[in-house]
């Protein structure tokens, strides 16, 4: 008997010391949306992306489509890597403003392959991480490893910059959208939406003096939701939106153009109000999403 509960006093140790382990490694991201929470602050314009979840759906085929570098750049990176985020990456977080640019990504890497890669492109690397000089003279791409499986990336001037992106990161005040892709703009982005196509860039000037802009896409519809100072001037904003809207459905009608655009998807909004919040909608037509396969 005393064997017994020596032998089971030793299971249960062992299992305890797996266990904590394990939350050791993984402490700092356990969920996606921990990925949020190691963004530097700062006015950055967020794209957020479940891919493991658009894998499970429909959107498989749209992502699978989807070019991130000229085809012989990113074969090069996979053939010496072994890494293809359409199929090694779950989730991805990206932050950006006009200087600099933070990816973190949840999924499978095999650092020793990224460190090679880093090193053969005259890059170096340490137990911190890899500082490799990017194609644009004076920038730098900067890799570290969060926990086995979180990367972390910087880009831009400075070759430490990844560090801002090390745990246990900043607290979010804002409710991270529930949506497998959402993206959060910068006011920068808004009072310049250059950037932006046109029919989009359009809209955006009138959510310009908005507090906080986010786009959710579904899988059959996109929404919005931006937050202003009070009720009058998300009233404003919506009406603008609505004449727009109005303006951008004749003029496509006119020119009969493709209703697959995104100007003809921006022609279904619908737009209300819930105190100081402008809400929308624009429903996502199956026309749309084939014309981007």
């Amino acid at each position: 008997m005393r064997r017994l509960f020596v032998l089971a006093g030793a299971v249960v140790a062992a299992a305890l010391i797996f266990f904590g382990i394990q939350y050791y490694r993984y402490r700092f991201v356990r969920h996606n949306s921990d990925l949020v929470r190691l963004l530097p602050p700062g006015d950055l314009t967020i794209v957020y992306a479940d891919l493991g979840l658009l894998r499970r759906t429909q959107l498989l085929g749209l992502l699978s489509n989807i070019k991130v570098a000229p085809d012989r750049q990113y074969a090069d990176f996979v053939s010496q890597t072994g890494f293809d985020y359409t199929r090694d990456l779950d989730a991805i977080v990206i932050g950006a403003d006009s200087s600099q640019t933070f990816l973190i990504g949840r999924g499978r890497f095999a650092w020793d392959k990224l460190k090679s890669f880093a090193t053969s492109h005259h890059g170096w690397c340490s137990d911190a991480g890899c500082q490799v000089p990017a194609t644009t003279p004076g920038r730098w791409v900067n890799l570290i490893t969060v926990q086995p499986d979180v990367l972390a990336v910087a880009i831009s001037a400075s070759p430490s910059d990844a560090d801002n992106l090390r745990p246990p990161g900043r607290r979010v005040q804002e409710i991270i959208p529930n949506a497998p892709v959402w993206t959060k703009l910068s006011h920068a982005l808004l009072l310049n939406p250059t950037a932006l196509p046109l029919p989009v860039r359009i809209f955006a000037i009138s959510l310009q003096s908005a507090g906080s802009v986010t786009i959710s896409a579904m899988p059959d519809r996109l929404e919005l939701e931006a937050t202003f100072a009070n009720s009058a001037a998300a009233d404003t904003a919506m009406r603008q939106l609505q004449m727009q809207t109005r303006i951008l459905t004749a003029a496509l009608s006119k020119e009969k153009a493709d209703s697959a655009s995104i100007g003809g998807l921006l022609t279904g909004g619908n737009f209300w109000l819930a105190g100081n919040e402008l809400r929308g909608q624009w429903p996502v037509r199956p026309e749309f999403l084939r014309a981007l396969e």
